[in-house]
């Protein structure tokens, strides 16, 4: 299989083999697969009935997505050129599919599964309902006064200097190249959200169409005067604005992150995409 860099004309190939049932995870979905291309060195192969990503950081694949029987025949291909190897981001249908092929060990990944929420909820907060929105977003409003407006193409340069503040006082180089890389090119990935703007600073979230029913927020970040709650009135404002349209948000993985776990867990759930991932090993 000859794997390549994956482009923006990438997009409309992969989401025609992407069946968002069968494929929910956001892994599979092409602003992710865009944004997070050079942090974990994605590269691609298939054809027009199958595709397939390899990652260099992971030092394993994707499971295939397209056509079932396009899909066996790349494993059976990756079986044959190899003695071992990992797949990621797999549904537990996917899991179980695999558990019976011979020589492939599957575990439940807690770090790559998602944290899914009722988007209703989290347009309209509660102290029952969910209490971190609801106390976070009446504290901040009281400190400081925000106005929310829709992200147009014009607030690029906005969002890319809100970015660099924040990758100042978090470090995480990783994720600060896919959010820059989800701003310079959101309007052919997509994308969409809201801009917070306060007189300390502004703060913004931006996502996606994962499925009919379900939305990914892929970016929430705040400028360095701002208060870490905005986070929580971030998700609170784009709900209001997609609860209409969608009735689950998906904020992804915590990727093993403890702080951003315990974050995820406080705005209650209200489920999980689990993910496994499968290591096949030649006896």
């Amino acid at each position: 299989m000859g794997f390549r860099n994956i482009t923006l004309e990438d997009k409309s190939w992969l989401e025609r083999l992407r069946d968002p049932e069968a494929y929910p995870l956001t892994a599979y979905a092409f602003p992710s697969l865009f944004m997070w291309r050079q942090t974990f060195g994605l590269t691609i192969a298939g054809d027009e009935h199958v595709a397939i990503v390899h990652s260099r950081q992971m030092d394993g694949y994707f499971f295939p997505c397209g056509e079932e029987a396009a899909c066996k025949t790349v494993l059976e291909e990756l079986l044959k050129q190899h003695k071992s190897f990992c797949i990621k981001y797999l549904t537990e249908q996917q899991a179980k599919w695999l558990q019976k092929w011979d020589g492939f060990q599957v575990q439940h990944e807690p770090d790559d599964s998602e944290y899914l929420y009722d988007c209703g909820i989290f347009a309209h907060p509660t102290k029952t309902t969910c209490r971190a929105i609801h106390r976070k977003r009446n504290a901040f409003a009281k400190s400081d006064p925000y106005t929310i407006r829709e992200v147009t193409p014009n607030d690029q340069g906005t969002l890319l200097n809100i970015v660099e503040e924040w990758a100042q006082q978090k470090g995480d180089e990783a994720d600060t190249v896919a959010a820059r890389e989800g701003i310079r090119h959101m309007e052919a990935l997509g994308m969409n959200g809201i801009l917070m703007e306060t007189a300390a600073g502004n703060a913004f979230s931006l996502g996606y169409e994962n499925s009919e029913d379900v939305y990914t927020i892929a970016l929430c970040k705040f400028a360095s005067g701002v208060s870490p709650d905005a986070i929580a009135v971030c998700y609170h404002e784009h709900a209001k604005r997609l609860e209409s349209r969608y009735s689950t948000i998906d904020l992804e993985e915590d990727m093993g992150d403890t702080g951003m776990r315990e974050m995820k867990n406080r705005l209650h759930p209200s489920g999980f995409l689990n993910a496994y991932s499968a290591v096949f090993t030649m006896e």
